[in-house]
């Protein structure tokens, strides 16, 4: 009796409600199907998030590697002061050169008030992005200011010779600069990336010309009497006391 029923065929009815279980089972299937992807896009964008937290938490540099981009510039005075006077120079610049007075009565009236740093800024003199690397290594060992003074001081023996990399290390040594660490970090050219930040820093604010000072947003251009610095520097002290 039943194998009979079972070989009979359906009626339009069965069929129809045939038709709708089969309709009723794919749909279910893309369901599934789609909330997996939904919990795969989500799942994907708790690791983007998560790990963008991380890299932020902790740096994009391996522990124990020195930073040598344009946040770690050179500077004196106040770390933390709310006034910053950034200097774009140039070591082989002899305007720049001049200002190195200026900016140390600067440093010395102002103390901890005002945060002086150093931006590099190469004008095109054959030494000029080398002359800035070796001021990198000296930063490198806590003694760029020393250093970079010497080597202004020494602009004109070292523009014109042959090879002026010979100087920078025996300009290190007068320092007192550990001459072999010293060496090997103008040598390997691992302050260069520093340089070129400083550079792209400068060109988005306009810089094209050496020396040109920015005391927060004031722009000043070339080298300028101390009067001139202090009454820029104490309208900028002025708005935040």
């Amino acid at each position: 009796m039943n194998d009979q029923n079972s070989n009979q065929p359906l009626t339009k009815t069965q069929r129809r409600e045939l038709r709708k279980q089969e309709i009723a089972q794919q749909r279910q299937g893309q369901q599934r199907r789609s909330n997996l992807w939904i919990w795969a896009i989500v799942l994907a964008g708790v690791l983007v998030i998560g790990g963008l937290v991380y890299w932020v938490a902790t740096g994009s540099d391996n522990p124990g590697t020195p930073v040598t981009g344009a946040a770690d510039a050179p500077v004196l005075g106040g770390t933390d002061a709310k006034v910053v006077v950034s200097e774009f120079s140039d070591l082989s610049c002899p305007a720049c050169a001049a200002a190195v007075p200026v900016i140390r009565q600067l440093a010395d009236i102002y103390g901890d008030q005002i945060k002086i740093e150093f931006r590099s800024f190469p004008i095109g003199h054959q030494w000029s992005e080398k002359s800035l690397e070796a001021g990198r290594c000296a930063l490198a060992q806590g003694q760029f200011w020393e250093y970079a003074e010497v080597v202004f001081a020494k602009q004109a023996d070292w523009e014109t010779a042959s090879n002026a990399v010979d100087l920078f290390k025996s300009y290190a040594k007068d320092v007192g600069l550990d001459p072999s660490q010293f060496d090997s970090c103008l040598d390997s050219g691992q302050t260069a990336s520093a340089i070129q930040e400083d550079v792209k820093l400068g060109r988005d604010r306009g810089v094209s010309a050496t020396p040109t000072f920015f005391i927060n947003d004031q722009k000043i251009v070339g080298v300028q009497s101390i009067d001139q610095f202090k009454n820029t520097i104490d309208g900028e002290l002025s708005k935040i006391n």
